[in-house]
Formats: structure tokens, C-alpha cells, sequence
């Protein structure tokens, strides 16, 4: 006796099925990738590093930020951004004390002697290297750098704070009209209070 075996025909595929399954491939890939790197950003900047980003503009060689393992000194910074001015020496500046995460140093002179002079680094350098923005001491354009943020939310910030004081939380935004709790975790890593 034969065994019974069973034959099935399979349908053949035509070339529009092949590439319209292709494509709802990719569709779902590209929707896999885009979740992830938001759930990614939503975490916020890597904690635990010593990086300090510090810029610095004026009289020096090679203007710009520079990242540094702990606070700089005034001379660790001038020596990373090409030296000071032979015209003014080694010893023309009194001790200064070492600069802060964020801070914009700017060199100048006044009648033959080096003028230090600092300020926060601008916003969208900020929220590019990760350095949070304090929503309590923030300008509206500084706020307006944040993704997520225009002029008018901004300027709904800064109005919030006029007529109620000054957050003590980040999720107090949900308060200011605009906001809701997806808006509040997407700014949460540029923001701090």
C-alpha cells in the first residue's frame, strides 16, 4: 500500500505583493527605530560623567567650548584655546576661581590688563551639549532653544512665573496652558529648576 501524501500548490506571488510586503517592512522598521530613539531621549542626558563644557571668546586663539573631566581654571582653559596674547604675559591676571558647567568666559583687555568677564554659554549650546536650562531663571529666547518650545510657549513660561511664583518642580508646567504630561517628559532633560 502507497502512503497518502498530500500536495498542496502554492499561489505564486506576483511582483506588486513581493514589493508592497517590502514595504510595510521597512514602514515598521522605520517606526521601530523612531520609538526607540525617542524612548532614548526621553531618558535625559547620561548621568555620572565629570564633563564640564566650558566656552570661551575674545583675545584668544582658538574661540570655542571645550569639554574638561572637572571645573577649569582660568589657565586650563586659556592653554586649551591656544594661550594667552604674548603682549600681556603670563602674569597678567589675578587668580581666578574655576569655572562651572555652562559658563561662557570672554577675554578682553582695558588699558594693557586682561579683563575676565563670564555668563551663561547661549542657549542652543546649552540644550546641545545637554547642560539643563533653569525654567526659573531662563530669558524666553533661552526657552525658545528648547525642541518642543516656540516663542509663545515660551513666553507662557515666563508669564506663569510672573503671576505665580516660581516652579518648584518641572512637572508644574503641566499647569501653564500648552503643556500636557508627553510635552513635560520630552523638555524634562533640558530643563531644571
Amino acid at each position: 500500500m502507497r502512503p497518502l501524501v498530500w500536495a498542496m500548490k502554492r499561489p505564486k506571488r506576483s511582483d506588486q505583493q513581493i514589493g508592497l510586503s517590502i514595504l510595510i517592512l521597512i514602514l515598521l522598521a522605520g517606526w521601530a527605530i523612531h520609538y526607540l530613539t525617542s524612548l532614548q531621549g526621553m531618558r535625559g542626558p547620561v548621568k555620572g560623567t565629570n564633563e564640564i563644557f566650558v566656552g570661551i571668546e575674545g583675545l584668544v586663539s582658538r574661540p570655542g567650548v571645550y569639554c574638561f573631566e572637572g571645573e577649569p581654571s582660568l589657565t586650563d582653559l586659556m592653554a586649551r584655546a591656544g594661550g594667552i596674547p604674548e603682549r600681556l604675559g603670563s602674569d597678567a591676571w589675578d587668580p581666578y576661581p574655576a569655572f562651572s558647567q555652562g559658563t561662557m568666559v570672554h577675554i578682553s583687555t582695558e588699558r594693557g590688563r586682561m579683563e575676565v568677564s563670564t555668563q551663561p554659554l547661549p542657549a542652543p549650546y546649552r540644550v546641545t551639549l545637554a547642560i539643563p536650562i533653569s525654567l526659573n531663571e531662563a530669558s524666553p529666547e533661552e526657552l525658545d532653544a528648547i525642541p518642543g518650545i516656540g516663542p509663545s510657549l515660551a513666553q507662557r513660561i515666563i508669564d506663569h512665573r510672573s503671576r505665580y511664583g516660581l516652579f518648584t518642580t518641572v512637572d508644574e508646567l503641566i499647569k501653564v496652558p500648552g503643556f500636557g504630561e508627553v510635552r513635560v517628559s520630552k523638555i524634562r532633560p533640558f530643563v531644571k529648576i
